[in-house]
């Protein structure tokens, strides 16, 4: 890629783009690519000086140097001269090399990234690790949420269905929690309702949806969670089942939790 003429005139509020970025990386590529390396410079050094001493040996020879014949000390001063303006020129150009790529590290983008950082801009910097606030907030609750009841009876079912009742009094964040198991090679499930009003045809319905379904086949204690925000105060259903295998209540769970971001316990889990 040719040299291009630098952008020399960035304003407070100026955004980098592609185009900027392609410059800047091609200009210090063809400085990469053209520059002089060590190894080059100190060969030409060593070439120029070695031709001097030559020349200057050949003259020593002679019994009686001609008028106007190089001197031995001046021909070694301008071999050293040689040697010095390779010298100069290479320091020069490591120098302008350093400088160039010292334009474009990464503190130096970072730095003019942050004048134009904000909300809206398509930064990342307004996200968490690429998400947003209220992705993150409906994936946990606070550290501090509190205990608000448990149930931490085992009990064993199996086919159809046990329903537990649990009351949601406080508008925030839930986190309800347990554990289960299954003895009898196959599945013990847990799913989670919330009350659902639906109005067609001139019919009101009052009926549960579904927003949680797990189910572990383990034979050992297994800890299944699930984070919701409730807006309205209410109720929660939560079903224990498990598949029957023809050996009993091979379905086991224990420690049903439920927990709030407000900090209170006072509410109850009752079995319908």
């Amino acid at each position: 890629m040719a040299w291009q003429t630098p952008k020399t005139n960035w304003a407070t509020g100026d955004i980098p783009v592609a185009d900027d970025f392609n410059r800047i990386e091609g200009n210090v590529q063809e400085l990469q690519n053209t520059k002089e390396t060590p190894a080059g410079a100190q060969a030409k050094a060593n070439t120029a000086e070695a031709n001097a001493k030559a020349y200057t040996d050949a003259h020593e020879q002679k019994a009686a140097p001609h008028s106007g014949h190089e001197t031995p000390a001046g021909a070694q001063a301008k071999a050293e001269a040689a040697a010095g303006a390779v010298q100069a020129d290479l320091d020069a150009h490591l120098a302008e090399e350093a400088q160039a790529h010292g334009g474009v590290d990464a503190a130096s983008i970072l730095s003019k990234l942050k004048t134009v950082d904000g909300a809206g801009s398509g930064l990342d910097a307004d996200l968490i690790q690429g998400k947003s606030g209220v992705t993150l907030m409906e994936g946990a609750i606070p550290g501090t949420a509190t205990l608000l009841a448990s149930y931490p009876n085992e009990f064993t079912q199996s086919g159809s269905s046990r329903v537990l009742c649990i009351r949601t009094p406080y508008t925030g964040r839930y986190r309800l929690e347990g554990q289960a198991k299954h003895m009898g090679g196959r599945s013990s499930y847990v799913n989670i309702y919330v009350p659902s009003a639906t109005y067609s045809s001139s019919t009101f319905k009052f009926e549960p949806k579904k927003v949680f379904n797990w189910s572990t086949g383990s034979s050992t204690y297994v800890t299944w969670s699930h984070n919701m925000t409730v807006v309205t105060p209410g109720i929660v259903f939560i079903s224990f089942g498990a598949s029957a295998s023809g050996g009993g209540n091979d379905g086991w769970f224990r420690n049903l939790k439920v927990y709030c971001n407000k900090g209170i316990s006072n509410s109850n889990i009752d079995e319908i």
